[in-house]
């Protein structure tokens, strides 16, 4: 079968030039040929300095998962890809990202070309997959509906994108993988009569409203029982301007926000709408993440789009995310960042922007549009140099918008070219550096003494050291020792849990050296209080050992009613506390309970 070459490329003029075999092949001459594994790319080397080659494509329009990729060489663009700076992001910070949304339109054909099969659930498992390679601990799934009629809003939405009954499914499968799930949402249009143009009459915005919300409530029932962990209560994409009805839009938002609230357990997420007229504490204090992405084509001019840099668009994201913050005032909540760019050669030209990559519009312009990676990476690169910058908002999460659920690469009746998809293209090696966890180095933890109680108690916390070095907790005085812990999970550590002993029993703290040992001691003694998990980490001893790296870890008890135990790593400093009737515990002939790092 002969394929039209316009169908194939996005210009006539592009350097490559594939030719059809048959139908589950394609040769692609002056093409680059890399994995689809981002960890065995050497970003930018391998990108600028991969060899062009003409390679057969096997199953070009519909594969769901390859080992490799091959797009035309020109599609990297007009750009030298942007230097890494700065990377990686801040430990705590959460890493997602977001899947393409049309899961019900590619519940047979994932990669949504004409002649296609496969199922959506075989490609999203591997897209988690990947997603769990790139550091990813959640994803974002987008649920998407349109009114019924677009005059009459009281009758509610159809044509409901991921069915209810996916959602524990969902659930069970990012699970298996370590990741969590947030419902993200989209009201695409409307059925039966338009919708009334703008400023679109109050009532008619009172009615969308109150049926939008009944709809949110029975979406948050759906994701509790699923176990999702975060849920959007505004949406995208829906054609309305909500500025003449600031107060209605806010009142309905409040509502909504306590009728969620009721049925989900979760975090609630909000601010995508109408972030700019969202500045009330009020509602502020009903939600618990922003999210929006940062629209910044009417503040760009056409020099910016020719000399296009990192730090050009930065300047510009910092400027839109100032502003942003003035008007959602000090009672702002932390923000969920959507970072989000095509890979268009136009996308940060003025007048131009996104364009729709999943199907063809007017007689399928996407066609005349020119692929260009490197405008996405630079825009990456920018986003994430300017979310670690800046000093806004806290951020909370950084979700790329979104993954193809499918490698495929080139053009046919969907465009994931030029899409926002970072999969398979450079923002994919900007987003892994960016993902990867930093190191996890050490903290100190300091030994205090009571005299009056003949007590000791470590701790790392700065504000716990302030009050004990101050006095506002009277009677403790340091003494000398310390030792080095993590406060965050490290590579081959347990979580210790602080434990609080009650008046009576000890009225002092007990440390566990992993989840057997604090549960056991809980479960043995009610009274006692679980102040942490997880209030530092170290490395249990292998038969009494430490490796390499490593210092013992001492634990006596003192073994009196009110009971205590010291934690150090100074052999003489034990040895004289068990002279003095102490208890030693641990393991191994040195008696070693935990393993500090040096």
């Amino acid at each position: 079968m002969r394929i039209n070459l316009l169908g194939l490329l996005l210009c006539c003029a592009c350097a490559a030039s594939p030719t059809a075999m048959h139908a589950q092949s394609l040769i692609l001459q002056n093409a680059i040929v890399l994995p689809t594994d981002v960890r065995k790319i050497s970003y930018p080397f391998d990108y600028q300095n991969a060899k062009p080659v003409t390679i057969s494509v096997a199953d070009p329009y519909c594969a769901i998962a390859t080992d490799t990729v091959a797009f035309p060489a020109d599609y990297m663009g007009a750009f030298p890809l942007p230097e890494i700076r700065g990377a990686p992001l801040p430990a705590g910070i959460l890493r997602g990202a977001a899947v393409k949304d049309y899961w019900e339109f590619g519940r047979n054909n994932p990669a949504t070309n004409v002649g296609c099969g496969g199922t959506l659930k075989e490609a999203f498992t591997a897209t988690l997959d990947r997603f769990a390679r790139l550091g990813i601990d959640h994803v974002d799934v987008s649920q998407g509906v349109q009114l019924i009629d677009g005059a009459r809003p009281e009758m509610g939405m159809t044509d409901l994108q991921v069915p209810f009954q996916d959602f524990s499914w969902i659930a069970a499968e990012a699970g298996a993988r370590g990741l969590k799930v947030h419902l993200s949402m989209q009201v695409g249009g409307a059925h039966g009569a338009p919708l009334p143009p703008n400023p679109v009459p109050a009532d008619w915005a009172g009615r969308f409203l109150d049926a939008y919300a009944n709809f949110i409530v029975e979406q948050a029932k759906a994701a509790a029982s699923a176990g999702f962990e975060a849920i959007q209560i505004d949406f995208c994409c829906f054609p309305v301007d909500w500025q003449p009805h600031a107060q209605v839009w806010l009142a309905r938002m409040k509502v909504l926000a306590d009728r969620t609230r009721q049925v989900f357990p979760g975090k609630i997420i909000y601010g995508q709408t109408a972030p700019w007229i969202s500045g009330d504490p009020d509602l502020m204090s009903r939600i618990d993440w922003l999210m929006f992405d940062a629209i910044i084509w009417n503040m760009l001019t056409e020099e910016d789009n020719r000399s296009l840099t990192v730090d050009r668009l930065k300047s510009h994201y910092m400027a839109n995310w100032s502003a942003l913050a003035s008007a959602l005032g000090p009672a702002r909540k932390p923000v969920k960042w959507r970072v989000f760019a095509q890979s268009h050669r136009d996308y940060y030209k003025p007048d131009v922007g996104w364009i729709e990559d999943g199907f063809c519009v007017q007689n399928c312009m996407q066609r005349s549009v020119k692929t260009d990676f490197s405008v996405q990476a630079i825009g990456y690169e920018a986003w994430l140099e300017g979310i670690k910058e800046q000093k806004f908002f806290n951020t909370v999460s950084v979700d790329p918008e979104a993954s193809w659920f499918v490698d495929v690469m080139l053009p046919k009746d969907a465009f994931p070219n030029i899409s926002q998809s970072w999969r398979n293209k450079p923002a994919e090696s900007i987003l892994a550096a960016w993902f990867k966890s930093p190191p996890v180095l050490p903290v100190t933890a300091i030994e205090f003494y009571n005299r009056a109680l003949d007590h000791y108690f470590v701790t790392w916390v700065a504000d716990e050291i302030g009050k004990l070095d101050s006095g506002i907790l009277k009677g403790w005085a340091r003494t000398g020792q310390s030792f080095k812990v993590h406060d965050r999970v490290a590579n081959g550590t347990s979580p210790v849990c602080r434990i609080y002993i009650p008046p009576g029993k000890g009225d002092g703290h007990f440390f566990g050296r992993d989840t057997s040992e604090c549960n056991g001691t809980m479960n043995r003694n009610p009274t006692f209080v679980l102040e942490s998990e997880s209030f530092f980490y170290l490395s249990k001893p292998t038969l009494g050992s430490c490796e390499a790296g490593q210092v013992a870890v001492y634990r006596v008890f003192s073994n009196r009613l009110d009971a205590n135990h010291r934690y150090t790593t100074d052999r003489a400093t034990r040895d004289q506390m068990v002279a003095s009737g102490w208890i030693a515990e641990g393991d191994g002939p040195d008696t070693v309970v935990m393993c500090a790092p040096l």
